[in-house]
């Protein structure tokens, strides 16, 4: 985590690419990435006018390490460090196969690697990997969430796939950290099924651990709707460590600021394979960065 404190009145953009010697295409990455905050709230917006004693940090990017021994204000103390991803000279290791069958592949993804709409995609890696150019992906992942995805072989297993998913025939499960003890609120069982975008949504969630400064949960999205997990754990006050869209209060503790990407991690998909009948099911382990953060805030 860099800081600097402002001393003269400037835009933002302006003040990251002075202060980093960096470009103001560089500077407006940062900012796209949702990595600045100013006064310990996240903000994005290049045009931001700065004031005089702003304070302005710059978050760790995940290919770096955490700051080690951060202090904590319950006693507790942070050792947290991000493992890059390691390619060992295999294209496949950008992600692995976790199941496959006739029709379909599940596939552990890393944070960082989009599921699709993109040239180095998840979706095309898979293409050119498989030599296979039907193949797509039948969900999506956030960018930052890791962890299983389903995709098809070809056009007719998507389309059986799709149906299925629009059914909710496929259970999936998440595991999070969160901000805050969601026991002082919730029991160790509960379920979150506010509207999100005029639509219902039902997250069950299984409190697996909690301290003062976070909880380690599972979570079965009963519906897909869009960031459902994200939101329904900001609505309720306990937003995903890392969250970067619906957490927007000021984050006064530093080691929130210092996760550089959201905490949620896809670890099981279970579904009945709709052209053969024959259960399909798969499972992922927390990635290196996600279990660092564990260990670091004693979960």
């Amino acid at each position: 985590m860099q800081k600097f404190k402002v001393k003269r009145t400037g835009l933002l953009k302006d003040f990251l690419a002075q202060s980093l010697g960096i470009s103001a295409t560089q500077a407006k990455k940062l900012l796209d990435a949702r990595k600045v905050f100013v006064n310990q709230q996240r903000v994005w917006i290049a045009g931001y006018k700065l004031k005089t004693g702003d304070a302005v940090e710059i978050a760790a990017d995940i290919s770096t390490a955490y700051p080690q021994d951060t202090p904590l204000p319950d006693g507790l103390s942070v050792n947290v460090r991000i493992a890059k991803h390691q390619s060992n000279g295999n294209r496949n290791a950008r992600y692995t196969i976790v199941a496959e069958d006739s029709e379909y592949i599940i596939v552990n993804k890393p944070a960082g690697l989009l599921v699709n709409a993109q040239a180095n995609s998840l979706e095309n890696l898979l293409q050119k990997d498989l030599k296979n150019p039907q193949i797509r992906a039948a969900h999506r992942l956030d960018r930052d969430t890791s962890g299983v995805v389903i995709l098809a072989k070809n056009q007719n297993a998507f389309a059986a796939i799709v149906k299925v998913f629009q059914k909710f025939g496929v259970e999936k499960y998440y595991r999070g950290i969160a901000q805050g003890d969601l026991l002082k609120k919730f029991p160790v069982r509960f379920t979150l099924d506010r509207p999100i975008d005029g639509q219902s949504a039902e997250t069950r969630i299984r409190v697996l651990k909690t301290n003062a400064l976070a909880s380690y949960f599972e979570a079965q999205i009963i519906t897909g709707r869009k960031h459902q997990i994200r939101a329904h754990l900001a609505q309720a006050g306990f937003p995903l460590l890392g969250e970067n869209i619906y957490q927007t209060a000021a984050l006064k503790n530093a080691v929130y600021r210092q996760i550089p990407h959201q905490m949620l991690h896809a670890a099981t998909v279970c579904f009945t394979n709709p052209c053969s009948g024959k259960i399909l099911r798969a499972a992922a382990p927390e990635p290196p960065d996600f279990q660092s953060v564990l260990r670091g805030l004693k979960l």
